[in-house]
């Protein structure tokens, strides 16, 4: 069991290179030379948790978690969920892991306890117990999934976190900003207008979103919402054309892009002076969606300064230094430094089709994941392993969410149960949202 727990940990390796430094550190003796994913998912059982007052908030909690470990790619599930005991003999023999739990719930506190147990050996591989208000139980069982997913494979879950995105209703006007867990479930609008809105982005520590909007006509608003209050403000109203606010990694402003006469300018926004600053002069050209690395140093970039849209990169600090890392035919857009800095997640446009890749910080190793009609909007999950984007199948096809998942074998890729209207502009927090 031992054994086959570490080929799991060290299998998330493959593709993203050395993932995170807890890997490197916990397994760097190995010195691996990597050429599959997992060789097979532990098996896995869930027994109904003990509850004395809400069976039903029980089963619930036992299905997310079980759907979370399952889409992972690292756990099957022995059997589906069951608000009953098992009968018979209990576990299959073949059994890697066991889950066991028990919920406890007053007016104002919901606390949930998991074991998880290593069937072949005997002894405990986690144990954790969750507490919070009754009424976030699906963010606690997302808690619960990333304790016993982190414990196990010793990697960094993402079942805590949400989504962002643009949500136009079909046959409406309206627009609106919404939210929605990482499972496609949970979702609930943020704000809705007769305006279009564009591009919504988290904060690092997920306390604030910002996004766009054209309310006064032409005239683009860069609005932070904060999502504990989830009080909004404008933060300043352009005159010029304004898209792709990001957030600076220390949360102290915003990059964006602001076209004004035929040039588009790199720009920066501080929240203590609330000052604007060109950080980069057009000269002609378009400079825009610009993606921090993870230390906020550097910056990722689209410009059509060499004839066609690809992709730059500079030190914050001399932007003027730019230098191209796109080199392949087509055109490149939509930038995303990934959580750790190995990958650069982008939309590449060649021959009349669009296509989700992802490259060195160099430019190196460049990979095509998955081609659409239409695609946009790439942004990683916090461990970057998935990553989020928006695509569409045909010209009258609405624009619908994707996340694709790095280390499955082949590529797998998942389609947000969303329905009803247009879904575009996925932004993934960093973490738990307050």
């Amino acid at each position: 069991m031992k054994n086959r727990l570490v080929r799991l940990a060290v299998g998330t390796c493959i593709l993203l290179g050395g993932w995170t430094q807890g890997t490197r550190a916990s397994y760097g003796a190995l010195n691996l030379t990597l050429t599959k994913t997992i060789n097979r998912p532990l098996l896995l059982a869930i027994s109904p948790f003990v509850s004395e007052k809400n069976k039903t908030l029980a089963f619930n909690i036992v299905t997310i978690v079980g759907n979370n470990l399952q889409k992972s790619g690292f756990f099957k599930l022995a059997q589906a969920p069951s608000k009953k005991p098992p009968t018979g003999d209990g576990a299959p023999p073949s059994l890697d892991i066991q889950i066991t739990g028990a919920v406890q719930q007053s007016s104002h506190e919901l606390s949930v306890s998991v074991k998880a147990i290593d069937m072949v050996r005997k002894t405990t591989l986690a144990e954790y117990t969750c507490k919070n208000h009754p009424q976030k139980w699906r963010q606690v069982a997302h808690e619960i999934s990333d304790h016993v997913y982190e414990k196990i494979t010793h990697q960094k879950g993402h079942f805590n976190t949400k989504i962002a995105y643009v949500y136009k209703k079909k046959g409406h006007q309206r627009n609106a900003i919404a939210l929605m867990d990482q499972d496609g479930d949970n979702k609930h609008v943020l704000v809705e207008q007769n305006a279009i809105m564009l591009t919504p982005s988290f904060s690092k520590d997920g306390r604030y979103l910002t996004y766009l909007s054209f309310e006064n006509k032409n005239q683009a608003t860069v609005h932070v919402m904060d999502l504990h209050t989830r009080k909004t403000q404008g933060l300043f109203q352009a005159k010029t054309l304004t898209f792709s606010p990001r957030f600076f990694p220390n949360g102290q402003g915003l990059v964006f892009s602001q076209s004004y006469e035929g040039q588009t300018y790199l720009s920066t926004y501080d929240f203590s002076s609330q000052k604007i600053r060109v950080l980069m002069s057009s000269h002609g050209s378009i400079n825009t969606s610009a993606t921090f690395s993870p230390a906020g140093e550097e910056l990722v970039f689209n410009s059509d300064k060499d004839g066609s849209p690809q992709l730059y990169r500079c030190f914050l600090q001399t932007p003027s230094s730019s230098y191209r890392i796109s080199n392949g035919p087509g055109s490149y857009y939509a930038p995303s430094w990934s959580p750790y800095g190995h990958w650069i997640a982008f939309i590449k446009q060649h021959q009349g089709m669009f296509y989700l890749g992802i490259m060195r910080p160099d430019g190196s190793n460049e990979r095509i994941l998955a081609n659409y009609y239409l695609l946009e909007s790439p942004s990683w999950s916090s461990n970057g392993r998935y990553i989020a984007f928006s695509g569409k199948w045909g010209p009258e096809a609405p624009f619908e969410i994707y996340t694709f998942d790095l280390l499955s074998q082949g590529g797998r890729c998942w389609k947000m149960p969303l329905t009803g209207g247009s879904f575009s502009h996925p932004s993934w927090s960093s973490g738990p949202l307050p």
